[in-house]
């Protein structure tokens, strides 16, 4: 089984163009970086890849995930 899990902080904001460089926009919601976004959801989704989000929030600081405690 593949799986995809990303941790996010809410929305895609950055993306790799065909060169290699990145794109990134932090404001709003940017309408290639989306448009990208759901390409590479849809070709996940038929190669049977499952794609999981987890909305990270406040818990996502300096590259560390911090799950809530119970």
């Amino acid at each position: 089984m593949k799986q995809i899990v990303m941790i996010t902080d809410g929305k895609p904001s950055a993306l790799t163009l065909e060169d290699g460089r990145t794109y990134r926009n932090a404001f709003g919601l940017d309408p290639l970086v989306i448009s990208r976004t759901l390409e590479e959801v849809n070709r996940c989704k038929k190669q049977g890849i499952i794609n999981q989000h987890v909305h990270a929030g406040e818990r996502l600081r300096a590259g560390q995930f911090y799950p809530e405690s119970d």
